[in-house]
């Protein structure tokens, strides 16, 4: 299991500033204390951390899975067409992502593999099922793509059978 920054310390987590502001503000009108009302304030500042954590380590690490899956695709086609075609450092790659009820989440990315030229045009992407029957056809208008960058350029969600195959062409 790898762990990111973002599982302990997000936008999220200013949840738990203002709940632990609402226990320290209930005991300070309860008259309690100041040793309890620190006592129990602190108590309640990690629990409130632990609870908000775990579902936000949840999806952080769902959420990075997918990305570094996406981008070891990039990486791959990129390997592969790397010297067969013209700009072979622009790749595309679509991947699928199945959830528990049997949809597919389906993103799209972009890359651009080389170390001093950009690209700014159109990325037209072309999405076929195992039997070569076309599920999408896209072109993504204004794409900008800095040396090294590896972006989402879409993604949507799908019921139907996952992408089997895919073209890409930059323009």
């Amino acid at each position: 299991m790898a762990l990111y920054p973002e599982m302990f310390l997000s936008k999220w987590h200013l949840i738990i500033v203002f709940l632990t502001g609402i226990v320290l503000f209930g005991l300070i009108i309860g008259g309690y204390s100041k040793k309890t009302i620190i006592s129990s304030t602190l108590k309640w500042l990690v629990a409130i951390y632990i609870i908000v954590t775990v579902p936000i380590a949840l999806f952080t690490m769902d959420a990075k899975h997918i990305e570094e899956e996406m981008v070891a695709g990039l990486d791959e086609v990129y390997q592969t067409n790397k010297g067969k075609v013209e700009n072979d450092h622009l790749v595309a790659y679509v991947g699928s992502f199945e959830d528990e009820d049997g949809d597919f989440e389906v993103k799209i990315y972009g890359g651009n593999y080389d170390d001093l030229e950009e690209f700014s045009g159109n990325v037209t992407i072309v999405i076929y099922d195992g039997e070569g029957s076309l599920l999408k056809e896209e072109t993504y208008e204004g794409i900008s793509l800095k040396p090294g960058d590896r972006i989402e350029l879409d993604d949507y969600f799908t019921t139907n059978e996952a992408p089997a195959r895919f073209q890409y062409a930059f323009e």
